[in-house]
Order: C-alpha cells, then sequence, then structure tokens
C-alpha cells in the first residue's frame, strides 16, 4: 500500500516537509535517472513535470543573476551625481 498522509484533515502540511520530501524524490529520480534505471511508473508523470519546473527555475534564476550583473555594470558608469539625480538611494556622492 503506498504511503498517504493520515493525519487530520484540518492539521496543516508543512512547507518545509514537503520541500524535504520534494528533494528526496528528485535526488532518488536522478539518481535513478544517472544509473540508467527506469524511474517508477507511479511517479514518472510527477518526475516530467518536476524537470520542467527546475529548468524554469534555473532559467529564471540565470536571468534574474544576468539582470543584476548588467545593473551593477550601468550603475558604475554613473557619478554619484547622476546617481543622485536619477533618485537612487544609497550611493554617496
Amino acid at each position: 500500500m503506498p504511503c498517504k498522509y493520515d493525519g487530520p484533515d484540518e492539521q496543516p502540511i508543512m512547507r518545509g516537509e514537503l520541500d524535504i520530501t520534494t528533494r528526496l524524490a528528485c535526488e532518488y529520480c536522478n539518481e535513478l535517472q544517472d544509473s540508467g534505471r527506469n524511474i517508477p511508473s507511479y511517479a514518472r508523470k510527477w518526475w516530467k513535470k518536476h524537470q520542467a519546473e527546475d529548468a524554469d527555475r534555473v532559467k529564471q534564476e540565470m536571468e534574474e543573476e544576468a539582470k543584476k550583473i548588467l545593473k551593477a555594470k550601468a550603475l558604475k558608469k554613473l557619478t554619484a551625481e547622476e546617481k543622485k539625480a536619477l533618485g537612487l538611494k544609497f550611493y554617496p556622492l
């Protein structure tokens, strides 16, 4: 019989516990895939969805990092007075 949550319905499930479980499932599926073994049929749909979500998350993180780098490069080109005129904070004259 598969594992399932069997506590009272009104008990909230903690996000941290779900995150840990997701990480464990991801590591398990990665290990199976890397070793050339099959992902269990009951986990395949979740695994495909999770891989797509991971790819989207990584892409978003890379885009955000690229924006931070671009912003830092642009700010380096401005003088303190230009930064002040633009209303940018925490840039002393």
